[in-house]
């Protein structure tokens, strides 16, 4: 699935395009852990259990025609979308706020389609798939919640995401945040993912590096080297 921007609607695998930015994270995490939060934790047993959840899907088709990823980019994005999803939770309680109708929505959507997996998996998916609706969703409410507070009785959605996303970037900020650097990702100043170099396999030939410089085209489409390269993988490094 290729979570990008904001309220977007559902695709097929946990791939995540993103650039890279000013991280909050920090350089390292307690054993045992992928991610932390302040006091909270996104456990390694717990990523390397969905990324495999995700890929079995992949391999199975159960998430339709989606092509194949590497098994390390899978890994990653689970990853961080646990963390960012994480952050959205404890910010959201913090404020003694819920996500609104429409994150309910884009979960029921998410699990209805996910009918041929077991119960865990499904609910996996279903937990990273939604992540950005969930993020969404909360920063909604918050900046509604700011906005009616200042005398706005009436605030207009974007109005609202707007004053909310920059709410939670600066609960964001004030937060320790650290993602296992291997893992290659982070949340930026803005509580979005982002890539950055740090994971312990390099690309090194023309085809990886060429991957990796420029994944998809201007549509979100993989290009032709991002899809060669993942062909060239050994079956063990790769889903779908």
């Amino acid at each position: 699935m290729i979570l990008h921007g904001t309220r977007v609607g559902l695709a097929g695998a946990a791939v995540l395009v993103v650039t890279s930015g000013c991280g909050v994270a920090g350089t390292g995490v307690q054993p045992g852990a992928a991610a932390t939060v302040g006091d909270a934790t996104v456990s390694s047993a717990t990523v390397d259990e969905y990324a495999t959840y995700f890929c079995d899907a992949l391999d199975d088709g159960a998430l339709g025609e989606v092509g194949a990823v590497p098994g390390a980019e899978l890994k990653q994005g689970v990853a961080g979308n646990l963390t960012r999803r994480l952050a959205a939770e404890q910010f959201a309680e913090d404020l003694g706020i819920t996500p609104d109708d429409y994150y309910q929505q884009v979960a029921a959507q998410a699990e209805a389609s996910l009918t041929a997996l077991s119960a865990d998996a499904t609910a996996a998916l279903v937990e990273v798939q939604s992540t950005e609706a969930f993020v969404s969703s909360v920063a909604l409410v918050a900046g509604e919640d700011a906005l009616v507070a200042e005398g706005d009785t009436d605030p207009g959605p974007d109005a609202a995401q707007e004053r909310g996303q920059a709410l939670f970037a600066e609960w964001l900020a004030d937060q320790d945040v650290e993602i296992d650097p291997a893992l290659g990702v982070e949340l930026d100043d803005t509580g979005a993912l982002a890539q950055v170099d740090g994971t312990t396999s390099v690309a090194a030939s023309d085809l990886a590096l060429a991957a990796a410089t420029s994944p998809v085209d201007e549509a979100g489409q993989p290009v032709a080297a991002y899809s060669d390269y993942v062909a060239s993988l050994p079956a063990s490094q790769r889903c779908g």
